[in-house]
């Protein structure tokens, strides 16, 4: 199968809208990074995953030192090791979706309320597989004022690195400034992250048992940490379990999901598909394609799938889903672990604030993202896509005519424009996020009192000083009120806060 195969049917003829009463919502990147040069690190790319299997372990650092060392002459080169087969510049969708969503659960305690603070998250813009679950993501938007930090002679650029996206335009991101060998593929939109309940309604519902202990306990209560800006607190959550196979299962309602609000940021990605063939274990002509990052000149962020590994392998750890915020109301609903001796006595000491804040803890929230990699990974797109053919789209809209997308309804008030550098939206987020945590820290410490606790030891920085018992209370009070204030200040106009 040729690379171009990978966005089979992707191409579109590109016109403008005689409808068109807005600029195009889809933000794009330029492609900085010629044919040439993306074949020669994309073979490199490939060398370094599957040198080992080409060569054997030790045969692999042997062909790694003598091409470092300028003597590939005498053996064979790496255009013999890795051969060049196809490339194919692609535009590639996705989706950077940001939002707070709600989902009942049960446990062994009990039932609760799952809330998801989430920003930076991604959601695949089209369901064609392999792309569909490309480990590839978007850098974070460049700020105007961001303008001219950077160095213009860096030797490589980071994945993450601010870049600046403006809204695609046909005539200038379909013809850029580097020499390309073939004309750019744009894989179009067919999906949105709007689909996102069917997905979960529909999902294996194995994926929906969650196993609360399965990255491990969470911290001990000998550690004091940060919570919020001049906040600190100490925190009895899980120890070491007794049992060798000790779990706390949380299960999730698959008709529960409630979506309190969605701003999802349509992206093109820039990227070259670069086949190779290669002979490992005895075969011949095994195949490896590397989808390489070409939004700057200096990158080098990649993934690959080869015959060695049928799942997309990238050097950078990434997730679908990113937590800020992850609060179960009225608790965690499994059982509160017996406590180690050690941290019994540290919960007696009458600075410890014994508050049920498990599920701000990372092991916690890194059980939730990869659980969200699974659903993801194997979900049933036909629902998803059959979701935004009900929608009806808007095809007579700028995105539409320029062929990003029929399926996807671009008048929906969630979808924005990240170029537009208006981050209102995700501001707002933020401050929802904080707001919830601060009320649960102030939940805490009020059943502390209740409890007959000692609370004089709460400290907070409060107008760059350190205050303690109930003046820090009274400070954490007005934090909250400010923090309140700061996001009713920043909420969209189209959103409905009566929902939230």
């Amino acid at each position: 199968m040729r690379a171009s195969q990978f966005a089979r049917g992707a191409l579109r003829a590109f016109s403008t809208s005689a409808h068109a009463t807005r600029e195009n919502r889809v933000s794009a990147l330029n492609f900085m990074l010629s044919s040439e040069s993306a074949v020669y690190r994309a073979r490199l790319a490939a060398l370094e995953q599957l040198l080992p299997a080409i060569k054997g372990r030790w045969g692999g650092i042997g062909f790694a030192i003598t091409q470092a060392l300028g003597l590939g002459a005498m053996l064979e080169s790496e255009e013999s090791v890795m051969r060049f087969e196809s490339a194919q510049p692609l535009y590639y969708p996705v989706w950077i979706a940001e939002g707070i969503w709600k989902v009942k659960c049960r446990g062994d305690a009990g039932a609760a309320e799952a809330t998801f603070v989430s920003t930076n998250s991604v959601f695949p813009g089209n369901t064609f597989k392999p792309m569909d679950t490309l480990p590839l993501r978007p850098p974070p938007l460049r700020m105007p004022e961001m303008e001219g930090r950077w160095p213009s002679n860096m030797v490589t650029t980071s994945a993450d690195e601010p870049m600046r996206y403006e809204s695609f335009s046909a005539a200038r991101h379909l013809h850029p400034s580097v020499k390309l060998e073939d004309p750019i593929t744009v894989l179009p939109f067919n999906v949105s992250p709007f689909a996102l309940s069917d997905a979960f309604r529909n999902a294996d519902l194995r994926t929906l048992v969650v196993d609360l202990l399965s990255e491990g306990p969470a911290l001990h209560i000998n550690k004091r940490i940060s919570l919020l800006p001049g906040v600190e607190i100490q925190v009895a959550n899980v120890s070491e379990p007794n049992e060798p196979n000790a779990t706390a299962m949380v299960r999730i309602e698959h008709d529960s999901l409630d979506v309190k609000l969605m701003a999802c940021y349509p992206i093109l990605l820039p990227l070259h598909l670069v086949r190779f063939r290669y002979d490992a274990h005895g075969e011949r002509n095994k195949l490896a394609t590397v989808a390489l990052g070409a939004w700057d000149a200096n990158l080098l962020a990649y993934a690959m799938l080869s015959d060695e590994n049928k799942a997309w392998v990238t050097k950078d750890n990434v997730s679908w889903l990113n937590i800020d915020i992850l609060d179960f109301d009225p608790a965690v609903p499994v059982p509160k672990p017996s406590l180690d001796q050690h941290t019994e006595d540290a919960a007696m000491q009458p600075d410890a604030r014994i508050i049920d804040l498990m599920a701000q803890q990372s092991q916690v929230q890194n059980v939730f993202e990869q659980r969200a990699t699974d659903l993801l990974e194997h979900a049933d797109w036909s629902a998803c896509t059959a979701w935004e053919h009900k929608q009806g789209g808007a095809p007579s809209s700028v995105e539409a005519e320029a062929g990003l997308g029929a399926l996807i309804n671009w008048d929906a008030s969630g979808i924005l424009p990240l170029h537009e550098c208006k981050l209102d939206t995700r501001q707002y987020i933020i401050l929802y996020g904080q707001a919830l945590f601060n009320a649960r820290l102030l939940e805490g410490i009020e059943k502390d009192r209740a409890a007959g606790r000692d609370i004089s030891t709460v400290q907070c920085l409060h107008n760059g000083n350190v205050v303690t018992g109930e003046e820090a209370i009274a400070a954490l009070h007005e934090r909250q009120l400010e923090i309140e204030s700061a996001r009713d200040a920043n909420c969209p106009s189209w959103l409905d806060t009566k929902s939230m």
